[in-house]
């Protein structure tokens, strides 16, 4: 089967492989991989080469997502899947190192993570205000966690992966069966 791709799918596709490259490229160059960008060492503090990471990172996800609904049946399914898997297995680090973090805060060393946390701390040296970025850094990450895999559900029952829809469905406002009719006017616009 050839799939024939539009200009709007190679800019998502484009934009999505060099965003999460870049992202995964400066994850290992952070973590003592040479990737040759030895920029990435020249930045101090750890915190500000993660915003590096974060910066890419999200960006390459929801554009392969977006890139995965503009097919129909099988493929955008496998796209939408494999998406979701790959956003999971990068996003369950973050949200287990904010509370790594968070034991760190409690008096315990974690090895791996007392680099971050000691690098924030020189940003940040009020325990609230720490405890604060930890905090919401979590509740991202758990955004991060779950919007994947509730638009990958969505998509696998062929509702269209929206803010409205994914907050309908979180909240129970609207069942799938309603999310999949489409509605009445544009069913007639399409008509005219």
């Amino acid at each position: 089967m050839k799939i024939k791709f539009s200009a709007k799918q190679i800019v998502l596709l484009c934009v999505s492989v060099i965003c999460n490259i870049i992202g995964l490229m400066t994850l290992l160059q952070i973590n003592g991989v040479n990737m040759g960008m030895p920029y990435i060492n020249k930045i101090n503090n750890m915190l500000f080469q993660y915003f590096i990471v974060f910066a890419f990172m999200p960006v390459g996800i929801i554009t392969f997502s977006t890139f995965a609904t503009t097919f129909e049946g099988k493929v955008k399914h496998s796209l939408a899947l494999i998406n979701c898997i790959y956003s999971t297995i990068l996003t369950v680090p973050l949200f287990l190192s904010m509370i790594i973090c968070f034991v760190i805060l409690g008096g315990t060393s974690v090895p791996l993570m007392d680099a971050f946390v000691a690098d924030f701390a020189l940003l940040s040296p009020s325990l609230g205000g720490q405890i604060a970025f930890y905090v919401f850094i979590l509740l991202l990450s758990i955004v991060f966690l779950a919007e994947p895999i509730i638009a990958c559900y969505l998509i696998l029952k062929d509702v269209e992966p929206s803010i409205p829809n994914i907050i309908s469905f979180i909240l129970k406002k609207k069942t799938i069966a309603e999310m999949q009719q489409k509605p009445v006017e544009a069913e007639e616009g399409n008509a005219s």
